[in-house]
């Protein structure tokens, strides 16, 4: 028969949601005993739980049985198991994805001050308003052009230029990390979901650094 349990103290056998087992856990003692699967999309949980089949003989009231299962309610356990590890797998995959396209975007501005990086779209703002018109209002720009001796169209021609390589390069990363998260969204097994390549593994494959500069 089919069957739902638990663990039970190996000395005691009392249910391990009755009390700790101090002697260990083990399964029930029941005869024919074979798990075939538990809850694993929950663990680390206080209490396992765990599937599996039995004798039809044997004695359903065993400490440790939760219930007796038709087949019908022990294939849609096993489906809604199979579907919570899928969904809990492809989440886990996503979020160490993102944590790496973060690191990796991140060093592309490690060497700059947070303050100036913070700065970069009035750079480019207005850079490109120089573009337009070399008459135009640059307060940010001039000063910068001031303190390093620079003439402020040559400082913008620069800004624009960085900034079209910074935009490359993150935006290379961020369609890889995109790239990712689709192939883990079209995976129906969590064998599937191992086989799609890292952040790093994609990045290796196209050649790409983390070496681009960025505005000023």
């Amino acid at each position: 028969m089919f069957i739902q349990f638990i663990h039970v103290d190996a000395t005691t056998a009392q249910p391990v949601n009755q009390a700790p087992a101090a002697g260990g856990p083990v399964f029930p003692a029941l005869p024919g005993l074979q798990v075939a699967f538990a809850n694993e999309s929950a663990w680390p949980c206080e209490l396992p739980l765990f599937w599996g089949e039995c004798a039809d003989d044997a004695d359903a009231t065993t400490p440790g049985v939760l219930a007796v299962l038709t087949p019908e309610q022990f294939e849609q356990a096993q489906a809604q198991e199979m579907a919570a590890r899928l969904a809990r797998a492809k989440a886990d995959a996503l979020k160490h994805c993102n944590a790496q396209c973060n690191e990796a975007i991140g060093q592309l501005v490690a060497d700059y001050p947070e303050r100036e990086v913070q700065s970069w779209p009035q750079q480019v703002s207005e850079a490109t308003a120089l573009q337009s018109d070399p008459e135009t209002q640059a307060t940010l720009l001039d000063m910068i052009a001031a303190q390093r001796g620079v003439p402020r169209q040559e400082l913008a021609a620069r800004v624009l230029q960085k900034a079209t390589l910074f935009a490359a390069a993150s935006g290379q990363l961020i369609g890889m990390r995109q790239r990712i998260e689709d192939l883990l969204d079209a995976a129906a097994t969590v064998a599937e979901v191992f086989q799609v390549p890292t952040l790093p593994q994609l990045m290796a494959q196209e050649g790409q650094g983390t070496d681009a500069t960025a505005p000023t």
